[in-house]
């Protein structure tokens, strides 16, 4: 939870996180085995073919837990193209996210959460896309994730800094009107599912 929130925002986010939980996990379980590479050809050739990348651009990405859309496929395939993919590492509490080098297939490291970081020395980079993890986003671009703030507090630390684009990856069903926000709360670019692709 953001201690930044109040009393009563803070428990409207709890309650849509448990049935946005329960509706990713149903979609998931339902899902075409396909439908992370599917999701990935999307984003490649869709929104990040529009894109005015570098031709090495850095992708900050996350290793997938529990039913969230896996980025895996997406990570592989731009590793193959030459650019330079990874992880974050959750540095501590109330701090941002931090990218260290890393692509499918290689050695990584356990994470908090349950999640996978990349092994210690590897490289750190300021990526100029990040995929991120989601329970839901509204029609603003507005997501719900856990609620440690973590990829709030990055996309405004790397938008002061420079240009970043903000990819959310989901099912159609963590698609919704509005969701809860606080002030610190920051917007994704794109949103993309098995179902289409959103510009916010």
């Amino acid at each position: 939870m953001d201690p930044r929130d109040s009393d009563e925002l803070m428990a409207r986010k709890t309650a849509l996180r448990t049935d946005l939980r329960a509706r990713r996990d149903l979609a998931a379980a339902q899902a075409d085995k396909n439908v992370a590479a599917q999701v990935s050809d999307v984003i490649l050739f869709e929104v990040l073919a529009d894109l005015p990348l570098a031709r090495k651009a850095t992708i900050g990405g996350y290793f997938p837990i529990h039913s969230e859309m896996s980025p895996l496929p997406l990570l592989a395939q731009l590793m193959e193209m030459g650019h330079q993919t990874g992880l974050p590492w959750v540095i501590d509490v109330d701090v941002p996210l931090v990218f260290g080098e890393w692509a499918p297939g290689e050695m990584s490291a356990e994470g908090p959460f349950g999640t996978r970081v990349p092994k210690t020395g590897a490289a750190q980079f300021i990526p100029d896309v990040v995929l991120v993890p989601l329970l839901g986003v509204d029609a603003a671009g507005y997501r719900l994730g856990y609620g440690g703030g973590f990829y709030d507090r990055t996309l405004k630390k790397l938008r002061q800094a420079g240009d970043v684009v903000a990819i959310g990856l989901g099912y159609e069903c963590q698609l919704l009107e509005e969701v809860p926000r606080g002030v610190h709360d920051q917007r994704l670019d794109w949103m993309v599912t098995e179902q289409g692709v959103t510009c916010f």
